[in-house]
């Protein structure tokens, strides 16, 4: 787990790797040279049995955790990549310099309180410290003083979110499942968990999905490879993107599935079955993270905060 600037320096176990253990899962027994499309068709599966028995197997999730160490960091990103992508992103706001100049004061004085404070203080603490951060620079935009007084308030949200981006990148390192919580030790428990529930299929849980639908299978694939792209992400709300995204898809399919829109009722039990054949590794730690440093403002409303 690293914020870019402070890595392990160990190879990641990208979550692309695990989503193509469940593309050819998905995608079902390949057709041999020489063997008639309607045979092949007769050896294929449907969704419900080729899914059964997807997900991480436990030899998966140990190499993933070797490969991470006892508190594994995501592989350390080169120093020069994060700023250019910094100065992209803050060249693309349309604001004044002048206004760019108070923004990355702000940065820098928040940064600086993480950097001193998360050592001594619990993570809860450190929580608070992100959120007052995050509530004193929107009400500083909003004073007349201010180089933002006269920003649209659609660019004052992307500001927001730039510096919730930036702080939040900076600073995944420490933040992200620290030693002194047992954030760790619960993403084991849950992973061993869904596991242990990888017998569970599309029947059991009465989805409502067309597993001979081809759109479906794509749409399932897309939904899975979304969840375990999660882990891959530095700030919270890249990681709670993924979570709409996939819960869009998974919406999506039951569309095809059922022929119209799909209920409340008709999209948990699906979603259930994603986050089963998904198994996303360290689950708990991402939720945790986007709980306590995502602005509370986007998990309190919006379609992120629905899904979330």
């Amino acid at each position: 787990r690293s914020d870019g600037q402070h890595g392990s320096g160990k190879h990641h176990h990208h979550p692309q790797h695990q989503a193509e253990h469940h593309a050819r899962v998905l995608q079902g027994p390949s057709s041999k040279a020489g063997v008639p499309k309607e045979e092949d068709k007769k050896k294929k599966r449907n969704l419900m049995d080729l899914l059964k028995k997807s997900g991480p197997t436990k030899e998966t999730v140990e190499k993933h955790s070797r490969s991470h160490g006892s508190h594994g960091h995501h592989s350390r990103q080169p120093m020069d990549k994060l700023e250019q992508e910094y100065q992209e992103a803050l060249k693309a706001l349309k604001i004044e310099d002048a206004a760019k100049r108070e923004l990355k004061y702000f940065i820098e004085m928040l940064d600086q309180k993480i950097r001193k404070k998360h050592a001594d203080c619990s993570i809860e603490e450190v929580s608070d410290i992100v959120q007052n951060g995050y509530t004193k620079f929107q009400e500083y935009m909003n004073v007349d003083s201010s180089k933002f007084a006269n920003v649209p308030q659609e660019t004052k949200e992307q500001v927001l979110d730039f510096f919730e981006k930036c702080i939040m990148t900076m600073n995944h390192g420490r933040l992200f499942s620290p030693p002194t919580t047992d954030d760790e030790d619960k993403d084991s428990q849950v992973q061993k968990r869904i596991r242990q529930l990888n017998w569970i299929n599309a029947k059991h849980l009465v989805c409502s999905i067309d597993e001979v639908n081809s759109e479906v299978r794509d749409l399932v694939y897309t939904a899975i490879t979304e969840l375990v792209s999660m882990d891959s992400f530095h700030s919270p709300q890249e990681k709670l993107e993924c979570v709409v995204r996939c819960c869009r898809n998974i919406f999506s399919l039951l569309k095809q599935s059922v022929g119209g829109p799909a209920s409340a009722d008709e999209f948990l039990p699906a979603f259930i079955f994603v986050v089963l054949k998904a198994n996303p590794v360290r689950l708990h730690s991402n939720i945790n993270f986007i709980t306590r440093f995502s602005n509370a403002r986007r998990l309190m409303s919006g379609e992120g905060g629905y899904y979330f």
